[in-house]
This record gives structure tokens, C-alpha cells and sequence, in this order.
């Protein structure tokens, strides 16, 4: 798993990359939990990873609850894979979600 965090004022943007299984979960809540106070804006860019475990995916819901109440928060360029993840677990209404291909429907 990879995690590069990005902050331009208080919006921060964070890639992740590869499997984001159980044991990654701990490290990618170690790295969002700091700028859950802070950010106005926090953006999860999906684009190069490849899945997504249910203790990561708790990671970005707890970081969606903070964003409701003082920000706004989306996950984008999500790939079908992790889509498909993302929906079997019910929460496409809960985040704001851009697949992948709306990029390229964009350019």
C-alpha cells in the first residue's frame, strides 16, 4: 500500500495505491486522524489502488462523519474494483464518489 498525502491550505488530498488490506488499515487511520481537524476539504484519490478491506473502508467512514460537520469530503477516480467494494458494502450514499472513467468522459 502506498499513501501520499498533499496539503494545500486546509484542503488535503490523500493517493493511495495498491491493496489497502487489514494491516494497512492502522497506518492509513495514523495518517488521516491528524488532519481530520484541521482540513475543510479532504479528497481520497483511489486511482492506483487495487482493493480495499472493510477495516480501511471504516477508516474512510469515520473520516466522512468528521467531514459532515465541518467540511466536505470525496473519494474520486475510484476503479471498478473498488467500486464494486465500495457498493457491496452499502456505502455509496454515504460517500461522495467519482469512478474512474469520469475522468476520461472529462477530457
Amino acid at each position: 500500500m502506498t499513501i501520499n498525502k498533499t496539503a494545500e491550505g486546509s484542503k488535503v488530498t490523500f493517493e493511495l495505491g495498491g491493496h489497502l488490506g487489514l494491516s494497512d488499515a492502522e497506518k492509513l487511520e495514523n495518517e488521516v486522524k491528524p488532519v481530520l481537524n484541521k482540513a475543510t476539504e479532504l479528497i481520497f484519490d483511489m486511482h492506483d489502488a487495487t482493493y480495499i478491506c472493510s477495516v480501511a473502508l471504516r477508516v474512510l467512514l469515520t473520516a466522512q462523519k468528521k467531514m459532515n460537520s465541518r467540511g466536505r469530503m470525496r473519494v474520486i477516480r475510484v476503479p471498478k474494483p473498488i467500486m464494486d467494494i465500495i457498493e457491496t458494502k452499502g456505502f455509496t450514499d454515504i460517500f461522495y464518489l467519482e469512478e474512474a472513467d469520469a475522468d476520461a468522459a472529462e477530457a
